[in-house]
């Protein structure tokens, strides 16, 4: 390749050679919903199953101990696969790094990031166990996932407690206030 400047009636020429080279390393930026078990295939990592391609996936996968290593597992695909449940209230966003390596290739790294969203069904499902007693107080609290949803809506919401149950107990509660002589409590 030839680079000129030109001023006016003289040109200064420079012969030059280029020859690039292949970057040897990456960042993917991903959005994840918090949940039980979350897997980033590996195709959608496509710098670092590009540059696999390259050496005809010979290579293997690891994970550098940088970051929330402790928290993935790589597969022989680079396949991420958390180790266990991942909460927005734990760790909001998350850095793993992936190696490719090989004896026939250079290594590549790539930088993948997961920030955690709330999970789409915007629900968490918890079984509490309470003996008889005058009264049961189930605060919002002991379910730290519906404190933390309703704290993010800076308390915008109301809470209720809503179940088949729920709904039949008030019924009767209400038949027996408003028409106690009609109302006779049966084995449900």
């Amino acid at each position: 390749m030839t680079l000129s400047y030109i001023d006016g009636l003289k040109t200064f020429r420079a012969d030059f050679s280029l020859e690039l080279e292949d970057t040897l390393g990456g960042e993917a930026n991903l959005l994840c919903e918090e949940a039980q078990s979350v897997i980033v295939r590996g195709d959608l990592l496509t710098s670092l199953r590009s540059y696999a391609a390259k050496d005809n996936d010979r290579g293997s996968y690891r994970l550098l101990e940088q970051g929330d290593f402790d928290k993935f597992t790589v597969s022989n695909d680079g396949t991420l696969t958390s180790v266990g449940e991942l909460r927005m209230s734990d760790n909001p966003v998350l850095n793993v790094y992936i190696e490719y390596y090989s004896d026939t290739i250079d290594s590549y790294i790539e930088h993948v990031q997961i920030t955690l969203t709330p999970t789409s069904y915007d629900h968490s499902r918890s079984e509490y166990t309470a003996t008889e007693s005058g009264s049961v107080v189930i605060i919002p609290q002991i379910n730290q996932f519906l404190a933390d949803y309703a704290a993010a809506d800076n308390y915008a919401g109301r809470f209720e407690i809503s179940s088949p149950l729920t709904q039949l107990i008030l019924i009767m509660i209400i038949l027996q206030l408003t028409r106690p002589e009609e109302f006779q409590a049966k084995d449900v």
